[in-house]
């Protein structure tokens, strides 16, 4: 599309990690059949989408902070323990181990790890439930060989 003397070209997630905007002439690393793409100049080809997709979860993970940590390690065990584990056990969780003071920092975390389907939000008997979906066992593992972020006790598990 040309508009103002820009050309904006926007590429499907699956063929370009990002939008890319060219003034004048020059479409170096235009799609190419079968959804590979190569730089005239260079002669590589760009990333796979697995490879983007693994990059893209990396940087997901590398920007949770101790506290999102906390909340995917306490929805895993109370998963263990078959346990329900909802938002107010973890505001109470998180309060004792002193990551926080206000509930609405709690729920922002949740709404966070939820947005990026690391975890589940059920509503069950009135109570919203946390549980974690496969990728938030995978973020979990991931943060836990980095070793960035050490384990904390959950009061209510730990009560149980």
């Amino acid at each position: 599309m040309k508009k103002d003397g820009i050309i904006v070209q926007l590429y499907h997630v699956r063929t370009m990690p990002r939008l890319e905007a060219f003034s004048g002439a020059g479409m170096e690393g235009a799609a190419r059949p079968g959804g590979r793409r190569s730089s005239e100049k260079t002669g590589k080809r760009m990333p796979q989408r697995n490879d983007m997709m693994d990059r893209l979860f990396e940087e997901q993970v590398e920007r949770l902070q101790e506290l999102h940590y906390l909340i995917l390690l306490w929805a895993v065990q109370s998963e263990g323990k078959s346990l329900k584990y909802n938002i107010t056990n973890l505001f109470d969780d998180l309060k004792s181990a002193g990551k926080t003071r206000t509930k609405q920092t709690a729920v922002a975390a949740v709404a966070a790890l939820a947005t990026l389907c690391f975890i589940d939000i059920r509503e069950e008997h009135n109570r919203k439930n946390i549980y974690i979906t496969n990728f938030g066992a995978k973020a979990l593992e991931s943060m836990m060989m980095r070793g960035k972020y050490k384990e904390s006790e959950s009061t209510f598990l730990e009560g149980r």
